[in-house]
């Protein structure tokens, strides 16, 4: 009859081949994410930049995470986690793309905010936000033909354009059922970096005007994607001193005015209209 202490040591056995089994596939699960991804750093001179080290690593902030959800409980229900598995997939998309291309790029505003502070794709931002590097575009290395053919590819339609490569070029997609990830094109400015957008209705160009970009890597539930290694600089250059708060209740974000980085950058004349401000998807 076999003894209970030999039960016992066959059981620890077993649960310690587990334990190792598990480990691995963790491993190679992490190596393969790891290999897949491409840019490193960026400085206004750099177009491609070498392979990312474990050391370039920024996790979320899961202590900041737990506080604000003290605060602002997690979205939670059918379509909030309809929301995420869609912005995941077009977030992938982009990144893959980018990859391709060997285009750097990295999360921004309310998606880099989301990843940072709640460690998550927010529900509430409504879109997601991927800034890529404006270089290798001007200097010939890319186009942004490409970027849409392959994004077209992956079911991305492309659904508004705003602005000129060399000024102010933002770029949307959205899937099937009209989720949406905004690119924005980062342009070197000295010592900062700037994205860009239009108003509508008065054409006045707005900039958001950034510290220069070293680029990190992070997870997002899975994905391995850009973002700024000095994470914090970024957003509180964006979103001031009460970032990591959630917004007074009743009060809406407004881009165009609520960013504490924006700049009036000038207009665009009303001849200029119907090419630096093209929708193809409402």
């Amino acid at each position: 009859m076999t003894s209970y202490r030999t039960l016992i040591c066959r059981h620890r056995r077993l649960a310690l081949v587990g334990w190792l089994m598990h480990c691995t596939a963790l491993i190679v699960i992490v190596t393969s994410l790891f290999a897949s991804f491409q840019p490193t750093s960026l400085s206004a001179g750099d177009t491609l930049p070498a392979g990312m080290t474990p050391a370039r690593h920024r996790a979320c902030n899961r202590t900041l995470a737990a506080a604000y959800h003290r605060l602002a409980p997690r979205e939670e229900g059918p379509d909030a986690d309809r929301f995420r598995r869609r912005a995941w997939a077009l977030l992938a998309a982009a990144v893959s793309a980018c990859n391709t291309l060997g285009v750097p790029h990295w999360l921004g505003s309310g998606t880099l905010l989301g990843y940072i502070r709640q460690c998550d794709l927010v529900p509430a931002m409504g879109d997601v936000d991927l800034e890529v590097a404006v270089e290798p575009f001007v200097n010939g290395n890319v186009t942004v033909t490409q970027l849409v053919e392959i994004l077209n590819s992956a079911g991305l339609l492309l659904a508004s354009k705003l602005g000129r490569l060399n000024d102010s070029l933002e770029m949307a997609f959205k899937d099937d059922v009209g989720t949406r990830i905004d690119v924005f094109f980062s342009y070197p400015d000295g010592e900062n970096r700037y994205t860009a957008g239009v108003d509508f209705d008065t054409l006045k160009k707005i900039r958001w005007v950034d510290p220069e970009i070293t680029l990190c890597w992070g997870t997002l539930h899975g994905l391995v994607v850009g973002v700024p290694c000095d994470s914090h600089a970024y957003l509180e250059t964006s979103y001031g001193p009460n970032w990591t708060q959630p917004l007074p209740s009743g009060r809406n974000w407004d881009y165009r005015v609520d960013a504490t980085n924006t700049v009036n950058a000038g207009q665009w004349s009303e001849n200029e209209r119907n090419e630096v401000i093209q929708v193809f998807i409402k």
